[in-house]
């Protein structure tokens, strides 16, 4: 399999790096000041985007590189690092908020709004306080209605202090626990959450809505166009389906005729495929059985998918990156697409890392610590078009 990205597949990920990396929780120290590390690690990844293209920046790359040919001490600064770390915890994966949620971090005296500017009613879902998804009407006529915001909060963990031999123990400690992880992961399964929720309860997937009143379209076509063109659900069944198919080519093809289906319609532009799909772990590779490798397949499609493997396929005019995930059920994916369905609210300035020290602890060379992240998200009816899930299995 070839690993290697050409300089604009590398800058999709720079991007996509970036976008997830707001989404992170916990504070670093920049130059003496406490910056949260969503922020600063979203802005390296910038940064390093820029410097592909930046023509200083390639040089100072290029002259660095030299020097550590022949330079020692350089040559250390290049390698010197090497961790090794074994752990038996195996983690969840982290790709709903970086994919279908647009991330919007609020300034410590902002409040998220809602404002209805189209001719018609929507349909709002939100997270509520209690980490459950809800919903509500906002009448076209009402000048604003609040996105409920609230924290989450890790569990309390305790660790030791400091060891005998190596001092202190605690970066190493806070490694092992992943505090910051666990808030992520709440974060994650809310958005998730509010997404495959029921239509009634705020979430993104199910039938759009073209008859009867017009105050329950899911949006409000122009006259000349005819309905038959339209999509008329965001929840595919691919076709010919049964218990023994799989993920396969006919998924990428209906992903692509979703899409065809929305051309011309929105003033903001198509909405178009990224190429992104989000695939349970399990069945991510399921599409190389489509493919029998032997004799000579006289197929541009089939020997890609046999030389270079199935986690990036190049089909029907576009590039289709398989993300495997392991929280995600089985006989569903989930396509990504260039405008987001959902928005999550964060507020840095109010995140709380707190550490816990008592006389009792300190006996036994231990302290405490938890996280809080200020947290909101939402979907309206209106955007929910810009996700589709798409079932290959009955």
């Amino acid at each position: 399999m070839n690993l290697q990205l050409d300089l604009p597949s590398y800058q999709h990920q720079l991007k996509v790096f970036s976008a997830r990396a707001k989404s992170l929780c916990g504070f670093t120290m920049i130059n003496g000041q406490r910056v949260a590390i969503g922020e600063a690690t979203s802005k390296f990844f910038e940064e390093l985007l820029t410097s592909t293209s930046d023509p200083e920046k390639l040089k100072q790359r290029n002259e660095f590189f030299h020097r550590a040919e022949s330079d020692p001490v350089t040559r250390h600064q290049l390698c010197g690092i090497r961790v090794e770390q074994f752990n038996n915890y195996i983690l969840a994966s982290q790709n709903i908020l970086g994919m279908f949620f647009n991330i919007v971090n609020l300034a410590d005296d902002e409040r998220p709004v809602i404002q209805n500017t189209t001719d018609q009613e929507i349909r709002v879902g939100y997270v509520g306080a209690n980490g459950e998804p809800k919903s509500k009407l906002v009448e076209r006529d009402d000048e604003e209605a609040l996105v409920n915001l609230h924290y989450l909060t890790s569990e309390l963990v305790r660790y030791k202090k400091r060891d005998i031999y190596r001092g202190t123990v605690v970066d190493a400690a806070l490694q092992t626990l992943r505090i910051a992880y666990d808030v992520k992961n709440q974060m994650e399964a809310q958005a998730f959450g509010l997404l495959t929720a029921s239509l009634v309860n705020g979430g993104a997937f199910g039938a759009f809505t073209f008859t009867g009143k017009k105050a329950n379209y899911t949006y409000l076509a122009n006259s000349r166009i005819k309905p038959a063109n339209l999509p008329t659900t965001n929840d595919i069944v691919v076709p010919n389906n049964s218990g023994t198919t799989k993920f396969r080519y006919a998924v990428l093809k209906a992903i692509a005729k979703y899409a065809n289906q929305w051309t011309g319609c929105f003033p903001e532009g198509d909405l178009i495929p990224t190429g992104r799909i989000l695939v349970p772990a399990l069945e991510a590779s399921d599409i190389a059985d489509e493919i029998i490798p032997s004799g000579s397949t006289s197929n541009k499609v089939a020997d890609q998918l046999l030389e270079k493997g199935w986690t990036t396929i190049d089909y029907l005019g576009r590039t289709w990156t398989l993300v495997a995930d392991n929280t995600l059920d089985a006989k569903y994916c989930y396509a990504e697409f260039n405008r987001k369905p959902g928005t999550v609210y964060l507020k840095p300035s109010q995140d709380v890392d707190k550490v816990i020290n008592t006389h009792e602890l300190d006996k036994k060379n231990e302290e405490q610590r938890y996280m809080q992240k200020v947290f909101g998200a939402y979907i309206n009816s209106a955007t929910r078009v810009n996700i589709a899930r798409f079932q290959y299995t009955t």
